[in-house]
């Protein structure tokens, strides 16, 4: 995985003891949609979307884990309306946002 230590915590936080293969990679996806979201749905910069030491963007990516691992998850919608209520904050925050798209944060 790109970043282990925050794949453990994301891993902990949907209180997985597994380590099957194909959860593992479930998991990693999911991560990588997270921060994917933030950046094309949010306006929030690529380098933003891909902190692993920024608590907000780290609550967000596990928001989004939540709300989207497993089959019979009956706390997503919960978990959705959380990361679409944090993800919504940030992309208002102009510390967050592309300027003019060049790429630089504002």
């Amino acid at each position: 995985m790109a970043n282990d230590a925050f794949f453990d915590q994301v891993k902990k936080n949907l209180r997985v003891m597994s380590n099957d293969n194909g959860i593992n990679q479930e998991i990693a996806d999911l991560i990588e949609s997270a921060r994917n979201d933030l950046y094309v749905s949010q306006s929030i910069t690529k380098d933003i979307s891909s902190s692993v030491t920024n608590p907000l963007v780290k609550q967000a990516v596990v928001l989004y884990c939540k709300a989207n691992f497993g089959l019979d998850n009956s706390d997503s919608e919960k978990y959705r309306a959380a990361y679409e209520d944090l993800a919504g904050k940030l992309s208002v925050a102009s510390q967050w946002k592309d300027s003019i798209g060049d790429g630089d944060v504002i």
